[in-house]
């Protein structure tokens, strides 16, 4: 899926900055959509201040579903579908491709063109031979309940889901833990999350689309014998693929594996205190590990038109990215009689590590042999996040609101003299619709 809350044409991207049960993360790919109890979408700039220069795109807080005290409840969804290409390229049909050519082209391009078979002139419409009708499930089972005051949710998530292009396919079982106890006469309240996702993608070469819209339609599907696996393919003068021109649509489908699978791990656990000898003080803290790990394949045969000049491709990758979240902060409330209003005031620290890593292969044939070496170096990036923040919001007779932040963040990406970096924030609001000559309106319900 891609989110967009403020449009497109950011600089460094356009990507929201996603909060999952107070853990910031990348993305949302991992989350079984029946697990989310609820999102909110932060896109004004004064809202998406506490977060910093990272809410530039937006913000999209996301709250999973948690147990509820009580006896087990067994809850069961299934979401099914189907799915089709709603259009495609127009292009010229064979018969039109072979007009225009008898027409316009000169003897040589004349020659170029399919023949007949079965009694008739070739005839192949490209674009119906790559895509195809997909089938989606996804079905979702989960436990929710109490024991001796622990409330808890277990849910287990399977998709599968075919691509309209022909070879693609995902294949994802996704699991779901949340325990959110009270202790202490309610003032200590846990919440605890643990997802898991086990990820299988095939991934169908999307070359093939291009290559449908463009490769001649008077032209067979298959050769007659079983070099370029089959596919029938445009050949150069020294009887080779022809390195100009579109490759068979179906062979770049079909001589293509592309496999990968991926684990990930997202836990956190969250301690709020509301401090009894302090009325309205809570002091909040947050721990969280976003883990993921990736392998994959992608095998192409030698007799393949597209890596034939080279022999084929048998490689292989992986990747491991890890982000680590300590989060601190205390929240002072107080209701002031006098304004009729009520004062929240809010100050934290954050530290965020983030470490990518991924092994440098050589890249193969595909009988095994070395194309070119590996980089000599290994990819290992680190890069570390600490902030400092506080947010003060005053709300006067409930329909004047001021909101006051500011955030103090520092990035290892930078160098140690443009390490920091200070974002303020303030911002007026006045519900004027709350006002007596407003209050009754007809016409104006909220302003």
């Amino acid at each position: 899926s891609i989110i967009r809350v403020r449009g497109f044409g950011a600089f460094g991207g356009n990507e929201p900055l996603y909060i999952v049960d107070g853990l910031p993360t990348a993305s949302t790919d991992f989350l079984n959509p029946d697990d989310i109890e609820s999102t909110t979408v932060l896109k004004d700039a004064a809202a998406t201040a506490i977060y910093g220069n990272r809410a530039t795109n937006g913000v999209i807080l996301i709250t999973t579903k948690k147990g509820k005290a009580g006896k087990l409840k067994v809850s069961f969804s299934t979401q099914n579908s189907y799915s089709v290409v709603g259009d495609k390229v127009d292009v010229l049909t064979a018969a039109e491709f072979r007009d225009v050519v008898n027409t316009k082209g000169n003897a040589t391009q004349q020659t170029l063109l399919g023949g007949t078979q079965n009694g008739g002139a070739t005839s192949t419409n490209w674009q119906d031979l790559i895509y195809q009708g997909a089938i989606m499930s996804d079905n979702t089972i989960a436990l929710t309940g109490g024991i001796n005051n622990l409330p808890y949710r277990f849910s287990v998530g399977y998709l599968n889901q075919d691509g309209v292009l022909k070879t693609g396919n995902l294949n994802r079982i996704s699991t779901s833990l949340n325990l959110n106890p009270k202790f202490l006469n309610n003032n200590l309240k846990v919440d605890f999350n643990l997802k898991t996702t086990a990820t299988k993608n095939n991934f169908a070469n999307e070359g093939a689309i291009g290559a449908a819209a463009f490769f001649d339609p008077t032209q067979v599907v298959n050769r007659t014998d079983n070099r370029f696996g089959g596919y029938w393919e445009w050949l150069a003068n020294n009887n080779q693929p022809d390195g100009l021109a579109p490759k068979n649509p179906l062979g770049l489908l079909n001589l293509r594996e592309d496999n990968s699978n991926v684990m990930r791990y997202i836990t956190n656990l969250q301690l709020d205190y509301s401090i009894p000898q302090v009325p309205g003080l809570r002091a909040n803290l947050n721990v969280g590990l976003d883990y993921a790990k990736g392998e994959g394949t992608v095998f192409i045969p030698d007799s393949a038109a597209m890596t034939y000049i080279r022999g084929g491709v048998n490689n292989q990758y992986d990747n491991t990215k890890t982000n680590e979240l300590l989060d601190f902060y205390l929240n002072y409330t107080r209701d002031i009689k006098s304004i009729s209003g009520r004062l929240e005031v809010m100050g934290g620290y954050g530290y965020q590590d983030f470490q990518r890593k991924a092994t440098n292969y050589a890249d193969y044939r595909a009988n095994g042999t070395e194309f070119s070496p590996a980089a000599p170096f290994p990819f290992d990036v680190q890069n570390t996040l600490v902030s400092f923040y506080g947010r003060t919001n005053l709300t006067v007779k409930g329909k004047y609101l001021l909101t006051a932040t500011v955030r103090r963040d520092g990035s290892s990406r930078f160098s140690p003299d443009q390490r920091w970096g200070l974002f303020p924030s303030a911002a007026f609001a006045w519900n004027v619709s709350d006002e007596s000559f407003l209050k009754n309106s007809k016409v104006i319900s909220n302003l």
